[in-house]
């Protein structure tokens, strides 16, 4: 029997390597349930379009029971291998990037229409929908068309666990969701745009309730939820919203849920005694959230003041009989307890681990900086393995670059742990993160971010200095020049070609939108000290190898970059030799010949 599982194993391996290839084994062999939902989860990863016969051959050695479909852009012929198993769950994500779901409708803001039975047919057969159990559709910069809700309960009539972050409910569509879905335990509403739960009471099997990011206005908002006698789980902390009195209409409702276990209010506005009253009114409560709650504190003039959840007094909860564990980041062992624990039980939540790590970074750096290899390796056992970029959270992995980069400035020997931090750093910096308005500042950050850390690291090798400055490149290419991320990509592009990469140097001028933008950035005017320099990198170290590539027009915008840097240098008090020095390598002049040519191009730029 052990044989057989090797050599399933094996031929898993191999199916895995030649998918790739646009092959498949030829052996009768069938794989297990596990193994093939591994080699189904891989289809994430292929690069190209299999072909209908590898498809084909595929479908009838799988027996696979779940898929996440993470993959932007995912290729509509794999569909249907997907189809052709018979699936109990599936999530998807990344809907707005699947470029074959496109009915004709126009889009509303900034969201894209979608029609749920059209995307379900697509994925599932009709045993699938009957057998379905778990659902998870992450609905983000989409809506579904007509009585979404309505399709989704006559088709699935098996569903227990339904998670629909990001979508777009209506109250009407979640009467219908809590008429329809009686059977259902596991429920996620998170950030799906409703302000009352009434109607949830029909939920009469309801064990786990995901209700993050919900303003609800009144406790008549959240009372019909103290009717569901079977809950263990409730979340209605804040995430993007910061000032949600969920916790306050909690308890004015002055009910009790007799089996609640676990309760997060983290990210509300409360008071420690509103909290105690939970507490006490709630002893089967092993576990409570309470990382950022805030405290209305008055003052004169009635003005209201925010204080941080470091301000308030823990202790009078742990004096409690029987004290369930409090997740905070008032100190850090209680910031790495309180990770441990959300990325454990919350790991499709990457905002909620976001918000975590930045209070990590911003209130315990020293902490991190003190890090040994031991605790190195517990922070990235927990961290640096959950996978968040199908989420399109970039935020979440800024907060981890943040804390990688403090770690590494202090203890800058990983040893064994280096080539894992390399793989993770460049997938960062070759990731194609979607670009949308509402999140386009925090790539750009985690990209600089990552940059900055990577050009610290002494092991770098070429292909990692061509990726960094691969995505540079295209960056460059959206943001505006006046844009301060512009300076910081150039800084950043400008460090990764230190290394001696000729691939880069040939990339570059081919790429004219660039080098439009690298000219004009130095034919205008500037006057302070970030904008110098920036100015100046783009002249030492683009302009050694640019003209021989007869960019219309770099010379001149270079002299200009020039005059601009000695103009700055001379009003501060500062030598300008350096500048010089590059306008002689660039006219190949002497520094005489050089100062003699300067004073007539000054001239003539004044007259």
């Amino acid at each position: 029997m052990q044989h057989d599982k090797n050599c399933e194993i094996s031929l898993y391996r191999q199916s895995v390597a030649l998918v790739y290839q646009d092959h498949i084994p030829t052996s009768n062999i069938e794989f297990s349930q596990d193994v093939s939902n591994d080699i189904l989860h891989q289809l994430n990863n292929v690069q190209h379009e299999l072909s209908p016969e590898i498809i084909q051959n595929l479908s009838k050695k799988l027996h696979a029971s779940k898929f996440t479909l993470l993959q932007e852009d995912f290729p509509e012929e794999h569909c249907w291998l997907i189809y052709s198993q018979n699936l109990t769950k599936l999530s998807v994500r990344g809907l707005n990037t699947l470029w074959f779901i496109d009915y004709n409708f126009s889009a509303e803001g900034k969201r894209i229409p979608v029609g749920i039975l059209a995307l379900l047919e697509r994925l599932l057969n009709p045993n699938s929908m009957k057998i379905l159990t778990e659902l998870e559709i992450d609905g983000y910069q989409t809506y579904f068309l007509g009585e979404w809700i309505q399709i989704l309960a006559s088709r699935l009539p098996s569903l227990r666990s339904l998670a629909l972050p990001y979508c777009r409910l209506s109250n009407h569509d979640f009467l219908v969701l809590c008429s329809r879905f009686q059977n259902l335990k596991q429920l996620d509403i998170s950030s799906t745009e409703i302000v009352s739960l009434s109607g949830i009471w029909e939920l009469v099997n309801l064990e786990i309730l995901m209700a993050c990011d919900l303003e609800l206005t009144s406790q008549e908002d959240i009372e019909d939820v103290f009717d569901l006698k079977n809950l263990r789980v409730l979340d209605i902390s804040g995430d993007r919203k910061y000032d949600l009195k969920n916790v306050e209409h909690f308890c004015k409702c002055k009910k009790v849920l007799p089996n609640l276990q676990m309760l997060d209010l983290s990210r509300n506005l409360a008071t420690p005694q509103m909290i105690c009253d939970i507490l006490t009114s709630h002893p089967t409560l092993t576990c409570v959230g309470l990382v950022g709650l805030q405290n209305d504190i008055k003052f004169d003039h009635n003005r209201v003041f925010s204080l941080p959840a470091t301000l308030l007094d823990f202790s009078t909860l742990e004096s409690l009989p029987n004290p369930p564990v409090i997740l905070n980041t008032v100190t850090f062992p209680n910031s790495i307890n309180t990770i441990t624990h959300y990325a454990k039980n919350c790991f499709k939540n990457a905002k909620k681990l976001a918000k975590i790590l930045e209070e990590v970074a911003n209130n315990h750096e020293e902490n991190l900086k003190t890090f040994t290899m031991e605790h190195f390796q517990n922070f990235w056992d927990v961290i640096f393995n959950i996978e968040a970029h199908h989420l399109h959270m970039p935020f979440f992995e800024i907060q981890r670059v943040r804390c990688l980069l403090y770690i590494y400035r202090s203890q800058k020997n990983f040893g064994e742990c280096k080539s894992t931090i390399l793989y993770y750093l460049r997938f960062l910096t070759c990731v194609r993160w979607q670009i949308e308005d509402i999140q386009i500042d925090e790539i750009y950050k985690m990209q600089v971010l990552t940059w900055t850390l990577l050009n610290e690291l002494e092991w770098l090798d070429e292909s990692t200095v061509d990726a960094i400055a691969y995505r540079a490149m295209e960056l460059l290419m959206v943001v505006d020049t006046d844009n301060v991320l512009f300076e910081k990509l150039v800084t950043n592009l400008a460090k990764a070609m230190n290394h001696p990469s000729e691939k880069v140097k040939e990339q570059l001028p081919k790429n004219v939108r660039v080098v439009i933008k690298l000219k004009s950035y130095l034919n205008a005017k500037h006057e302070i000290e970030e904008e110098i320099e920036c100015t100046y990198l783009i002249i030492s170290h683009f302009s050694p190898f640019l003209p021989s590539h007869g960019i219309p027009g770099w010379t001149r915008a270079c002299i200009n970059g020039i005059l601009n840097v000695m103009e700055y240098r001379n009003r501060i008090g500062l030598p300008t030799d350096v500048a010089l020095e590059q306008l002689a390598l660039l006219k190949d002049l002497s520094l005489s010949e050089t100062a003699v040519f300067l004073e007539k191009e000054r001239l003539e730029m004044y007259m």
